[in-house]
């Protein structure tokens, strides 16, 4: 068994979905595409998912399917914003990315002056100012309002004439970069280049930088077949906007300044109308991680197979739940069905919803709290379906310690006891649950 899943390889100059993608996301893909062939205006595309919605398996699929697959002609650079964001200037780091995958050479005329421009102007992403962006107040005021309280007036003004040719220059130097990446891609001739550049990992960033580097898409790259495709969960970049400016900013707002269309990507996806994405990937990380454990995989198969489409699990918790299972001992005992059932569901509530399972350890959660989250009958009868009724029937027997129903064979046996003196409560924390712990879990 392995305790990690091997990070998945993905060719991004060769891949296909029908290869990597086993979460139907194929279609989704194609009209991502069909969009940005479509359109000729600059546009900024963000890709939005909440923490393991597999954001970043989907963009690398794509950008591999983009042409190869899907037979756009689009040149599309992946750039991972988090792997850079100790730089100081994201613009840097997207001008060095643009002569790797364009394949540009040293000495090619457009590219020696977008680095020009970027040497003479200081940093020019840095001196943007993100707080002149949404304040409307100007680095060059707040200058000259110094020098012209602290200065006497002869020095403050030629302190205002030195800043005024300062900024002069970067304006000019702004247009410099903008014709230069004209120049690049071609654009109104016959043979443009259209250009689509993926920005992945964005929400993972230090708030000044992942807001600086929208500010430098919206200045620098507003530029006709330059499209951007941001993987991003929008709440948390609006998050580092209450970060960067306060409580008090419509973070909403501010970020419809930088983005034009939204591409929500949820887990909510079924297969073939039958099977759960949630289930399906299940299935998927359970056999790569050698979950040996046929118990363990069949009780918490059960639960994702019970809740449907409706599975709370993002995809990254499944992958959490799968390490959980790994380190779980199992019994040397094939039978004792009740406690492996009772096992698969206290793992999936402890990495989806640890409070839950706290109550659970201290003897605190009520029966009607375990139905309402696993989506079962709090009263049984002869309409129940008999998996709904049997997940139901061992749950009241741990929360409550008596039986929904009488017993249709040997109790203890069936839980795997040794004595009437042993509780189930006690015994699978102790033998089980409470044995192991990886801190990713935590």
């Amino acid at each position: 068994m392995k305790l990690r899943l091997p990070e998945a390889q993905i060719d991004m100059k060769n891949g296909d979905f029908d290869k990597h993608c086993k979460l139907g996301r194929k279609e989704t893909g194609e009209k991502l595409s069909k969009l940005l062939d479509a359109v000729i205006d600059p546009l900024v595309v963000a890709v939005d998912g909440s923490w393991g919605s597999g954001k970043t398996h989907f963009l690398k699929c794509w950008v591999g399917a983009h042409k190869n697959e899907l037979k756009y002609e689009a040149k599309i650079i992946y750039f991972d914003a988090f792997e850079h964001d100790y730089l100081d200037d994201p613009l840097i780091a997207l001008t060095l990315a643009l002569e790797k995958e364009l394949g540009l050479e040293p000495n090619n005329k457009y590219f020696k002056i977008l680095k020009k421009v970027i040497i003479a102007g200081g940093k020019l992403g840095t001196r943007i100012g993100l707080a002149a962006a949404t304040a409307g107040v100007s680095e060059i005021t707040g200058a000259v309002g110094d020098a012209a309280i602290f200065s006497a007036k002869k020095e403050g003004e030629k302190l205002i004439e030195k800043l005024w040719k300062k900024e002069k220059s970067r304006i000019s130097a702004m247009k410099e970069f903008e014709e230069a990446l004209k120049s690049l891609t071609n654009t109104g001739e016959e043979n443009e280049t259209k250009l689509i550049i993926v920005i992945d990992e964005l929400d993972r960033c230090r708030p000044d930088y992942a807001l600086l580097l929208l500010e430098i898409i919206k200045h620098f790259f507003a530029i006709e077949n330059i499209k951007f495709v941001l993987g991003v969960n929008l709440q948390e970049l609006a998050n580092s906007v209450e970060a960067r400016y306060g409580k008090n900013v419509d973070a909403n707002s501010y970020l419809q300044k930088f983005i034009d269309i939204r591409l929500k990507l949820g887990t909510s996806l079924h297969l073939n109308n039958k099977e759960s994405v949630s289930r399906k990937y299940f299935q998927e990380v359970a056999k790569k991680q050698e979950l040996n454990s046929d118990k363990y995989k069949n009780s918490i198969d059960g639960y994702l197979e019970n809740w449907g489409n409706d599975c709370p699990l993002t995809l990254r918790e499944i992958e959490r739940l799968v390490t959980a299972a790994v380190l779980t001992p199992s019994s040397p005992h094939r039978g004792q069905l009740g406690k492996w059932i009772l096992i698969g569901g206290l793992l999936i509530i402890k990495i989806q919803n640890p409070e839950l399972f706290q109550k659970i350890r201290i003897g605190t959660a009520s029966f009607e709290e375990i139905c309402e989250y696993f989506n079962l009958p709090m009263k049984i009868d002869e309409n129940t379906p008999r998996y709904k009724k049997e997940l139901a029937s061992h749950w009241y027997y741990l929360i409550n310690n008596e039986l929904l129903e009488p017993a249709e064979n040997n109790l203890f046996a069936d839980y795997g006891f040794l004595s009437e003196e042993d509780t189930l409560h006690s015994s699978i924390f102790k033998h089980y649950l409470d044995v192991f712990e990886s801190e990713a879990l935590v």
